[in-house]
């Protein structure tokens, strides 16, 4: 909104994101042992922020829902009949008018193959926002990185 923040000044915060992702894959390269896959992907995204000054009882909360795709590739690499090592990489760049952003969505896994339909995996997932936007009327800067371990079961018909 139109509120101020001066230098020096305690502000909590707090961002609450859910996101949930469709992704569809296309395999261009299938070997013996591995597969190598371009990707698009739609990730819905729901962001909820706040902003509160306690000493000039200032609040300030903003919430909104986006559609945002991204492109990539992803690719397999089979160590056993059982065992894999994944990776993907999706990306989006934007650079609308006076906004810029970016987006990466990288992980690795090694996964393990019950039978053909299901998966267990153990990763490392990162997950970075940056958006610089030099408009006047909502200037600001957004930079966000989520690291950290995944565990995961995938299952396919």
């Amino acid at each position: 909104d139109d509120e101020t923040y001066l230098p020096g000044e305690r502000v909590s915060s707090e961002l609450n994101m859910t996101m949930v992702g469709l992704t569809y894959g296309y395999r261009f390269l299938v070997k013996d042992r591995g597969e190598l896959t371009g990707t698009f992907g739609i990730q819905i995204t729901e962001v909820e922020a706040n902003a509160v000054v306690r000493s000039r009882v200032v609040r300030d909360s903003e919430n909104g829902i986006a559609p945002l795709p991204l492109v990539g590739l992803e690719g397999r690499f089979d160590l056993s009949s059982r065992w894999s090592a994944e990776a993907r990489v999706q990306y989006l760049s934007v650079d609308i008018e006076e906004v810029d952003g970016t987006i990466t969505d990288a992980r690795f896994a090694l996964t393990w193959r019950k039978n053909p339909h299901l998966v267990f995996g153990l990763g490392y997932r990162s997950f970075t926002v940056e958006v610089d936007s030099r408009n006047e009327d909502t200037p600001g800067l957004v930079d966000m990185s989520i690291d950290g371990p995944l565990l995961f079961m995938r299952a396919s018909l």
